[in-house]
This record gives C-alpha cells, sequence and structure tokens, in this order.
C-alpha cells in the first residue's frame, strides 16, 4: 500500500513541482495519480519512493495531497496553495515624487508578498507589515512628467503578481506646486480677490501666508475660500490677521507638498 512520509515543499501555486516522499508509490508499470483533495492529477516521475507532480491552478487554501497507485489510495499531507493576490485598496492612494508616508494596502492573498512595484519603479522589498489581509510598504521616488501621473501598483506574492487594472490598486504621484507671481503683490489684510499663479495647483488643500520676521507667524486660507481657476492660477483673500508693514510670502500645498518660498510669492501687507 502507498503511504506518503513527506512532502516539499508544503506550499506553493500553479506550475510548482511538488516531491513526495514515501513508499510504495508506483513505477513506471503501475499507474499513479496524484490528489490534491478532489483535483487528481498526473505525476511527472515516479519510483517507489519518489513522485514529482506540477501543482495545477487550484483556489486558494488547504488541500490532502495523497497518491493512488494500484487502485490504493495513500494517507495525505497537507499543502497550502497560494493563490494569486488581490488589492482591493489603497491608503493613501497619492503622495509627492519622494513619498515618505506609508501606504497600506489591502486586499486577499497577501501573507506571502516578497515585493512591492510602483509603475516601472523597482520593486520595493522593504516591507514593515506583511499579513494575508495588509501590507505596509513606503513607495519608491518617481519623477512626475507634468501636474500629477498614475501607476499601477502591483503586489508579488508567492502566488504569482496581483493586477492593477482599476483605481483600488493605483497610485498617484503629484509634482511639487510653485509659485512664481502674485497680483496684487501690495495690499490690505482681509483684501479679497489675489490671483496666485503657478504650476501644478491640483487638489490644493490650503494655501498659507507666512511672514518673513522671526519667529514667524502664519494664516490658513480654507479650502472653502480657494478659488481653483486650473492648475496654473488661485484666487484667495488675505486673511484679516495680517500686520500692516509685513512682508508675507503665499505657499500652496497639495499632495505634491507645499510649495517653496521664494520672491515672486511675497505679498506686503500696507
Amino acid at each position: 500500500m502507498a503511504t506518503i512520509s513527506s512532502i516539499s515543499p508544503t506550499q506553493g501555486s500553479s506550475g510548482d513541482v511538488l516531491t513526495i516522499t514515501g513508499t510504495g508509490l508506483g513505477n513506471s508499470t503501475v499507474t499513479t495519480k496524484v490528489n490534491f483533495g478532489a483535483r487528481t492529477v498526473t505525476p511527472s516521475t515516479v519510483t517507489p519512493t519518489s513522485v514529482t507532480v506540477t501543482v495545477p491552478p487550484l483556489c486558494g487554501g488547504q488541500y490532502n495531497v495523497s497518491v493512488t497507485a494500484s487502485g490504493s489510495t495513500s494517507n495525505s499531507r497537507s499543502f497550502f496553495y497560494v493563490g494569486a493576490p488581490v488589492c482591493t485598496f489603497l491608503s493613501p492612494a497619492q503622495g509627492p515624487e519622494t513619498p515618505t508616508e506609508a501606504v497600506t494596502i489591502i486586499g486577499t492573498g497577501l501573507a506571502t508578498t516578497t515585493s512591492v512595484t510602483f509603475g516601472a519603479e523597482a520593486p520595493v522589498t522593504t516591507l514593515t507589515t506583511v499579513g494575508d489581509t495588509t501590507v505596509v510598504v513606503t513607495p519608491p521616488a518617481h519623477t512626475v512628467t507634468g501636474d500629477t501621473e498614475t501607476v499601477g501598483v502591483v503586489v508579488t506574492t508567492i502566488g504569482g503578481d496581483s493586477v492593477s487594472n482599476s483605481s483600488a490598486s493605483q497610485y498617484t504621484y503629484y509634482n511639487l506646486p510653485t509659485v512664481t507671481s502674485v497680483s496684487p503683490s501690495t495690499g490690505a489684510a482681509g483684501e479679497t480677490g489675489i490671483v496666485v499663479n503657478g504650476t501644478s495647483f491640483v487638489d490644493v488643500s490650503v494655501v498659507t501666508f507666512t511672514n518673513t520676521v522671526t519667529p514667524a507667524d502664519t494664516f490658513d486660507v480654507p479650502l472653502e475660500d480657494i478659488i481653483g481657476l486650473g492648475s496654473t492660477q488661485l484666487v484667495v483673500p488675505a486673511p484679516a490677521g495680517l500686520t500692516s508693514g509685513q512682508v508675507y510670502h503665499i505657499t500652496v500645498t497639495t499632495p505634491g507638498g507645499e510649495s517653496t518660498p521664494v520672491a515672486a510669492d511675497q505679498y506686503t501687507v500696507t
């Protein structure tokens, strides 16, 4: 009677070669089959003490592997089939060209994750957290052409690669906004209709007035008071608390970061 003493490896996916060791496993003149639960396949090689078989496509989960030889079925050993990973959610799903915030990937079949790839960048192999439903990873730097660039996120496990053909598995890189001019550049506190010109004003979260003295005072213009005129122009009011006679930098913040203060973004309070 066929008897299995061990199988190797004890987990894998479609296409992997499984080696079964034991006794009475058959030979070239005996019909031998390998059973993955109810799924039966023909082995690649057979000797009385060893059988090799290519793992067939299966659903993810635990399977009892047994050998049938000469009409007799052996004992079974457990084999865990690792299905292809699936990504269902990313948080956050956006960031600057050089991200510092880790991304949490939610999905299934993630426990054996070895790397995560963002677009065409090199795979990230340093993973903060790995579990069956969660992987935490910091995205690699990526140079953005234009205002934003969305890339597919692919998780690689021993079960294969996830598919990145939906927004649930995509990450958007944002270019750093810049301010190139302010009009008028002189005015009173509380003045409305200040036009801020620049680049990459996409998904603006706040516009900030910061004076040039030490220690600096900052005044944020809330999102509801910002009028967006495309990715190159904003209209904002000057906060009522600005101090007369002082010069303030006007900076713009998006998921790409906060614009760098420059002379062109200054507003002088009369």
